[in-house]
């Protein structure tokens, strides 16, 4: 997920802040399609329609799996 927030960011010309905490290096794949799809729905849509430059994004794990996209007036949480 951060080389894609990379290559977005670069390919979109957008700045994009990504940050992980205790999240394993093993995930079952079909929740890390799904954080991935929702992760890359969520960026192209703030980046179409928003007009916003500059996201935050933060996954992390604890007894689920949080996936939060903010921008400096958005903030989109998905758990699992």
């Amino acid at each position: 997920m951060r080389t894609f927030c990379e290559e977005f960011g670069e390919r979109k010309e957008v700045e994009i802040d990504f940050r992980s905490r205790g999240f394993p290096s093993l995930v079952q794949p079909e929740i890390s399609i799904c954080l991935f799809r929702v992760l890359q729905e969520a960026l192209d849509n703030g980046v179409q329609h928003s007009g916003v430059e500059k996201f935050r994004v933060q996954l992390w794990a604890d007894e689920r799996f949080i996936l939060r996209l903010a921008t400096p007036a958005l903030v989109l949480t998905s758990k699992r």
